[in-house]
């Protein structure tokens, strides 16, 4: 039980170390919600508007195989990311630009780390809030990995992070700020449509 306090702390130092020097600055999560909100099921706490879905990462890849030729745009995020949120809204904007049998956009929602004290149900509510105040055409997804083994797995160094699709479901292009070490060098969702459109001249 001890080894797993150890862990758990550890994996949360580490994490932080990465946001601040990725530039994506951490901000504090809420104070946790009442035991209650905890044990709510998912479907008690879904907006009549707003509809999550609970994915790992293989059922996600998965998913990709059945897009029909359409451009697969994956925005990976997390609330404790202020570049994260602040980019959100173009990316809502870009996710109303084309319709869906051309471009499919998914938001995949990283705030779960894998605390046996913090299941998804917590991390909820304010999922939810968010994404109340953000008109978005896009699939939206809760990761049920946790955040450091799927970075670690998947060689994402960092959120935010965008992956970019063809119609054949080959991964062309992974958008982040790895290797920015400059303001102007980081991307930005304009960057993402410019691809987009690229691929929409295509032949598929």
């Amino acid at each position: 039980m001890q080894i797993s306090f150890l862990k758990a702390q550890a994996r949360l130092w580490f994490f932080g170390l990465m946001v601040v020097a990725s530039g994506c600055e951490p901000t504090p999560l809420d104070e946790d919600p009442p035991a209650k909100a905890a044990e709510t099921s998912p479907a008690s706490t879904e907006s009549p508007e707003i509809q999550v879905a609970e994915k790992s990462w293989d059922e996600f890849e998965q998913e990709i195989g059945d897009q029909h030729g359409r451009v697969v745009v994956a925005n990976i995020w997390t609330n404790t990311c202020a570049a994260c949120l602040a980019e959100f809204p173009a990316y809502a904007e870009l996710s109303r630009r084309w319709p869906q049998d051309e471009v499919v956009f998914y938001d995949i929602n990283c705030d779960y780390d894998g605390i046996k004290d913090k299941p998804l149900a917590f991390y909820r509510p304010r999922l939810l809030k968010f994404l109340e105040g953000h008109k978005s055409e896009s699939r939206h997804v809760a990761l049920t990995d946790p955040l450091i083994d799927f970075l670690d797995e998947n060689d994402i160094h960092s959120t935010p992070t965008v992956l970019v699709y063809d119609r054949s479901g080959k991964l062309v292009k992974q958008f982040d700020n790895h290797e920015a070490y400059k303001e102007e060098d980081e991307f930005h969702a304009d960057d993402v449509g410019a691809l987009i459109e690229r691929l929409l001249e295509k032949k598929s």
